[in-house]
């Protein structure tokens, strides 16, 4: 049989070895990017996505945006905010968009290429802070394909 000193030692090495191992592997392990685009709308919509991408940790980069041709003010918005960060990601990995009627173009036409495996792309709705009892017109129709509601 065993000794006590024995069944210590392998224990001992088997846990000093399991404490090894998720150490260097949390330590080496790199945060995985998700690019974003992100739909912002024009007035209170603006404020509401700004503030909601300002929240975002640094992994969620590089970050585009669509934006009405007219738009200004909300374009300037994003400026001031980005600060002209550039980027070469080619897939976006997720559409964050909060009720503008121009986001329901944008996610259809993820929710296709999600459908038709052309790519994943996760659609995250999150409703105006100002629908307190109900789902707005865009919140009803994103709610059959969107991947998070909030």
């Amino acid at each position: 049989m065993f000794t006590f000193i024995e069944i210590f030692l392998v224990v001992f090495l088997l846990t000093a070895a399991l404490l090894f191992y998720f150490y260097v592997k949390k330590k080496n392990v790199k945060q995985e990017t998700a690019s974003i685009l992100i739909i912002v709308g024009s007035g209170g919509h603006t404020k509401e996505i700004l503030t909601l991408v300002k929240s975002l940790g640094p992994h969620y980069k590089p970050r585009h945006y669509i934006i009405a041709k007219t738009d200004q003010m909300s374009e300037e918005k994003v400026h001031l905010l980005e600060k002209s960060k550039k980027s070469k990601e080619k897939q976006i990995k997720q559409v964050l968009c909060n009720g503008p009627g121009t986001c329901i173009p944008v996610c259809l036409i993820a929710f296709l290429f999600k459908i038709l495996k052309i790519f994943h792309t996760r659609i995250i709705y999150v409703e105006s802070i100002c629908r307190v009892e109900t789902l707005s017109l865009s919140g009803k129709i994103l709610y059959h394909i969107a991947d998070s509601i909030h």
